[in-house]
């Protein structure tokens, strides 16, 4: 197995080294670590440094964001690497997660293929609070429209579905890596969710999205999120790249849905109404379908949208 790990760090002296030692004790001797950090002001990069695992490759770069700094490493990992995970710079893997995750994208060879996993959720001690939420309904391109179920620090991705993600490269609209790979992977492959968790997957004040804990801490959390953050600016604009990038390898029926999900209004992109009162439920629930098109329906009045 020619597995390489991406961590992009920020400002992460706090937790950065528990995690890095945590996947280093199961990362293999020809593995690696790839690190960019997104412009840290702190001792970040001199404490990843101070390690001296030949393992362990690190750049410096300018603030991006996440997403962006993600999908910058994914696009100078080794062409030849049989897999690809991704882990955040604040939690701790446990023991056997590497090889968990290889178990299953080994078997879907022939297919670019996406692999993601339940977490274990604590508190910034690493005392656990709760496992992850189910994900009880079944992955498809249709969902990953509208809804991500990938989180992040969980998600492993096969040699295919790193040279289906190359053709895209860094797009200028993606805010989320996880739900792009969700999207385009949805489109052409295979999503395989396990609910074992071998993640710690640690809350702390400086979660840029995070969790949280609990049916109403989980609300909470996503509604802090969808008030600070132009949500459906990040789907519309996903959807636009996929457009951008994948058209011609979109099945017919897939790129029925992207015809019926947005129209251009000659400056930009708008949602289709077709598209907000269809008789079909995008998300999982009734609940979250009447929250996706109530903020479909705001996006509309906005100037200038893409």
């Amino acid at each position: 197995m020619r597995v390489a790990v991406l961590m992009s760090t920020y400002n992460g002296e706090k937790f950065v080294e528990e995690q890095v030692i945590s996947i280093l004790k199961q990362l293999p001797a020809d593995g690696l670590l790839l690190v960019r950090d997104d412009g840290s002001t702190d001792k970040t990069v001199e404490i990843i440094d101070r390690m001296q695992d030949a393992r362990i490759q690190i750049e410096i770069g300018e603030n991006i964001g996440f997403a962006k700094s993600f999908l910058t490493l994914l696009t100078k990992t080794p062409k030849d690497r049989e897999m690809i995970m991704f882990a955040d710079q604040d939690d701790v893997w446990l023991e056997g997660k590497i090889q968990r995750a290889w178990n299953c994208l080994e078997t879907s060879s022939d297919q670019a293929t996406l692999y993601c996993s339940a977490q274990l959720i604590t508190d910034n001690k690493l005392n656990i609070l709760e496992l992850s939420e189910a994900i009880t309904h079944r992955p498809s391109f249709y969902s990953a429209i509208v809804e991500n179920i990938v989180t992040g620090c969980t998600a492993a991705i096969n040699n295919q579905a790193l040279q289906l993600m190359l053709r895209s490269g860094v797009p200028a609209h993606v805010q989320f890596h996880d739900w792009w790979l969700y999207l385009v992977i949805s489109a052409h492959g295979k999503i395989i969710v396990d609910d074992k968790a071998l993640i710690f997957y640690r809350q702390h004040e400086n979660n840029y999205i995070g969790r949280g804990t609990g049916w109403a801490g989980r609300i909470l959390k996503k509604l802090k999120y969808l008030k600070k953050g132009k949500w459906t600016t990040a789907l519309i604009g996903q959807v636009i790249d996929l457009r951008e990038y994948y058209w011609s390898s979109l099945s017919a029926s897939n790129r029925e849905i992207i015809e019926d999900f947005v129209e251009s209004n000659g400056t930009g992109i708008r949602v289709r109404w077709r598209f907000i009162c269809s008789k079909h439920l995008w998300t999982s629930s009734v609940s979250r379908d009447l929250l996706l098109r109530w903020l479909l329906i705001r996006h509309r009045t906005y100037k200038g949208t893409i």
